[in-house]
């Protein structure tokens, strides 16, 4: 997926009453994190299972777990990159320090 793609992700609802879409693209998915992952793609079907469930009126839904705040250097380094972005920084920054 490119940058600003995100918007055109579908949502796991659709105009069929019981058809969910599930997989680490889907968006409004409010869990953990925002980007492509196994654990967003394994909760986007849980999530999915649980609306059939509502549908059928029937089963056991999952339960989901939520997921704990990130820990402080995570945090971190999440606002440095936000900060960056902002200010500019970002754009004058080599795009692989190491090289």
């Amino acid at each position: 997926f490119s940058v600003g793609s995100h918007k055109n992700r579908p949502e796991q609802k659709t105009s069929c009453r019981n058809l969910f879409i599930s997989g680490d693209w889907v968006k409004n998915l409010d869990h953990g994190s925002k980007g492509l992952s196994q654990e967003r793609a394994y909760i986007s079907g849980l999530v999915a299972a649980n609306m059939i469930c509502d549908v059928l009126g029937q089963g056991e839904p999952a339960k989901i777990i939520d997921t704990e705040e990130d820990e402080a250097h995570i945090a971190l380094g999440k606002w440095i990159a936000k900060q960056s972005k902002e200010t500019g920084l970002a754009d004058v920054l080599p795009s692989n320090p190491v090289e």
